[in-house]
């Protein structure tokens, strides 16, 4: 993990390759996220992450032209993330997902 950005009491770190269990944790916040409007398919998910591990994203995380990263608070704690694709023929960059955590949106 590669702090990237800081701001405030808060930074960004974009993820690399032997970070899939941070990865796994992010998503984890995302999906236990007490806003409805998270996903239609929390429960389901969350019920595969706990059978699965972190290996239920492995794909996700190692995918071709994808970048991982966290937002964390002042004491290291996940409060966001996102995802995103590069795709080099087109020449664009394609936020897949994001998430910070529904209390401290807006800051």
């Amino acid at each position: 993990m590669k702090t990237v950005l800081v701001r405030d009491d808060f930074r960004c770190a974009v993820l690399e390759d032997g970070d899939l269990e941070i990865f796994f944790q992010a998503k984890r916040a995302s999906y236990s996220d007490v806003n409805d409007d998270i996903a239609h398919n929390r429960d389901e998910v969350l019920q595969a992450m706990d059978e699965t591990g972190p290996a239920y994203f492995d794909e996700i995380f190692k995918r071709d032209g994808g970048t991982a990263f966290v937002l964390l608070d002042s004491e290291s704690n996940i409060i966001g993330s996102a995802e995103a694709l590069h795709d080099p023929q087109r020449g664009t960059m394609e936020l897949q997902a994001g998430h910070v955590r529904s209390d401290l949106r807006g800051r």
